[in-house]
């Protein structure tokens, strides 16, 4: 999950801003600025209520950037592990 209800995103350069501060993205190769992946968006700002997601594999997708914000009630499942970053694996405690 990128943002929730009330904040602004946008991305330029290659990289995420949430509310005017850029978005570490350790995850991401380069730390989001992966050379194939330079799509922008637009500031946006999220309705109360609803979620803006993004894949770890940007530069190969376009789902949910394209869709725009999801409601929060249409999301579904729960998390059980972390893979990421490697320092952090393990189990999420409910």
């Amino acid at each position: 999950m990128i943002a929730t209800g009330g904040q602004t995103v946008r991305r330029a350069e290659g990289q995420v801003h949430v509310g005017g501060r850029r978005v570490p993205q350790p995850f991401l190769r380069d730390g989001g600025a992966v050379p194939q992946d330079t799509w922008t968006m637009q500031a946006l700002r999220v309705s109360v209520g609803s979620v803006l997601v993004l894949g770890d594999h940007r530069g190969g997708r376009r789902y949910r950037r394209s869709t725009g914000p999801v409601k929060v009630s249409a999301v579904g499942g729960a998390a059980l592990r972390l893979g990421r970053p490697f320092r952090d694996v393990g189990q999420i405690r409910q």
